[in-house]
């Protein structure tokens, strides 16, 4: 399974994907991706301005899709919508620990068994998605690994880097985040 996000250096990546693999991805994607097999919109409707704090193009593409789209609130006009299955996936993980769009995809595909799990388009490296969203990603990628599912990421990519410790040297994908102490 490919797994597709927004960040623009990597996410063409799943559009090479041939078609036995299958795609799946969230949010706004559908803008450039040439073919989906499941969609994930986990952002509440009230989210924003309403409507998953998306456009009504956006909505129109939830409706009329034809594939699953996974939610935390399916709306009796989206004929695809599926409830998301948190408490499989919290049995399966031995945690409820799930932080973002594309955390909710990979922990489906573990769940699932895939034999590998690519990552395209998701770099995490923004403060909210570093801080929050990066570390459970990292974990579910691990989670894989342990099962021994294949895990492939691009070669531009914040998620599985960084400096080794004690000694190593900065990676390139490592950014200065700095806290502030009162």
């Amino acid at each position: 399974v490919c797994i597709s996000g927004a960040y623009p250096v990597t996410r063409e990546l799943a559009n090479a994907e041939p078609p036995e693999v299958e795609v799946w991805s969230m949010n706004v994607s559908h803008q450039w991706l040439k073919r989906y097999d499941r969609w994930f919109q986990i952002h509440p409707y009230s989210w924003g301005n309403g409507k998953y704090g998306r456009d009504d193009a956006h909505l129109r593409f939830l409706r009329t899709c034809g594939i699953p789209v996974y939610m935390n609130d399916p709306k009796p006009d989206m004929p695809t919508a599926v409830l998301y299955p948190y408490k499989d996936i919290a049995d399966d993980l031995g945690r409820d620990y799930l932080t973002s769009s594309a955390a909710h995809a990979i922990a489906l595909a573990l769940h699932e068994r895939y034999d590998e799990i690519k990552v395209y388009g998701i770099n995490v490296a923004t403060d909210v998605e570093y801080i929050e969203q990066r570390p459970c990603i990292e974990w579910l990628l691990g989670v894989a690994q342990g099962r021994g599912i294949k895990v492939t990421l691009p070669p531009s990519t914040m998620l599985l880097s960084g400096r080794r410790y004690p000694m190593g040297e900065k990676s390139d994908q490592v950014r200065d985040l700095r806290i502030k102490r009162a």
